[in-house]
């Protein structure tokens, strides 16, 4: 009610500026990436995980001014990456649980997968064989010496590509070996057969030892004899001791103690020297006035030389009377006739 006491009244009415309430949002991305190692090659679609954040948003319908809430938090989640066949274990085992927020920037993670390989272990052997041997017929003469050494090296093979990739060859060696003696030969051709180093370009080796056939070095005697008689002509009778010349060639001989071969040598030479036959008493000058010096080689024979003498003579004069007588007598009378002879005595 307003009277005659009533004063002027100012009543103020306020309006409050209308809102309009809305909502902010916000992606942030963790990308994770499953790789080849070394090439980057994709293995497989990629793990997206993408979380939706959002906040209050009032705008002021008058100034149009706008005021923000607290932003809303997410989570990526954990993520254990897969195995892949032909590759090793991937270089991230898990990829963990993270809390996004706000100031969370999109992320990216390379999960890297080495091809997986197949070792193997590589032989190679390398042999040396020594051979002991006749020197001539190359006859075994006993068991070779045989020598392998086995050389290793790894094989790896890419599971993926199927490449192959080698290790470095191992070394090695082959011992020392001095060849034995073997009864009845000469020392053997090597006296040591030397150690060496076997590497993977080493060569498969075989060596000769050779044995020559020992021999058992003789002497072969041989007599050769020139014998001189000294004899009666007509009679063969002895008249003196008879001069023997006895001449020993020799040669050397050479036995095989293996086959029992026999090889020899050349004769040696000799000679007969020279004879002058001596006057025997009563008898004539000798059939040979000298025998000659003979040269004696294997070739000469035994010989015999016949020296004669002839028994000396006395000439002198021999007288011999034959007396013929002749008588006459009658005829009327038995003639008789006597024949005397005087001997000379």
């Amino acid at each position: 009610e307003v009277t005659s006491t009533t004063e002027n009244k100012i009543i103020d009415v306020y309006y409050e500026a209308d809102t309009e309430a809305g909502t902010e949002e916000k992606t942030v991305t963790r990308t994770i990436n499953y790789l080849e190692k070394g090439t980057n090659k994709v293995l497989k679609d990629p793990t997206v995980e993408t979380v939706m954040l959002t906040r209050p948003k009032t705008t002021n319908k008058v100034t149009g001014d706008v005021t923000y809430g607290e932003w809303r938090k997410g989570n990526w989640s954990e993520v254990t990456p897969e195995a892949i066949a032909k590759y090793k274990a991937p270089s991230v085992a898990r990829v963990e649980a993270t809390e996004v927020t706000s100031t969370t920037e999109n992320k990216t993670i390379d999960v890297y997968y080495e091809a997986d390989t197949k070792e193997v272990t590589e032989e190679k052997e390398v042999t040396r064989t020594i051979n002991y041997l006749e020197k001539g017929t190359n006859k075994v003469l006993k068991n070779p010496t045989v020598e392998t050494v086995m050389l290793t090296r790894t094989k790896t093979t890419n599971k993926v590509t199927g490449d192959v990739t080698y290790g470095e060859w191992s070394k090695g060696n082959w011992p020392q070996v001095t060849p034995e003696a073997i009864e009845n030969y000469k020392a053997p051709s090597v006296a040591t057969v030397e150690r060496a180093e076997v590497t993977s370009t080493t060569e498969n080796k075989t060596i000769d030892v050779y044995y020559e056939a020992d021999t058992e070095a003789g002497t072969e005697e041989k007599e050769v004899t020139r014998t001189i008689n000294y004899l009666e002509k007509g009679t063969n009778k002895v008249l003196k001791n008879p001069t023997v010349e006895t001449v020993t060639l020799t040669r050397l001989k050479t036995t095989n103690k293996v086959t029992g071969d026999v090889t020899y040598g050349e004769w040696s030479k000799g000679n007969w020297s020279e004879v002058t036959p001596e006057a025997i008493e009563n008898y004539k000058a000798p059939s040979v006035a000298r025998v000659e010096a003979t040269e004696v080689t294997s070739t000469t024979e035994n010989k015999t030389i016949d020296v004669y003498y002839e028994a000396d003579t006395k000439e002198v004069t021999e007288e011999k009377e034959v007396t013929r007588t002749i008588n006459k007598q009658s005829p009327k009378r038995a003639s008789s006739t006597k024949s005397k002879t005087n001997k000379n005595k």
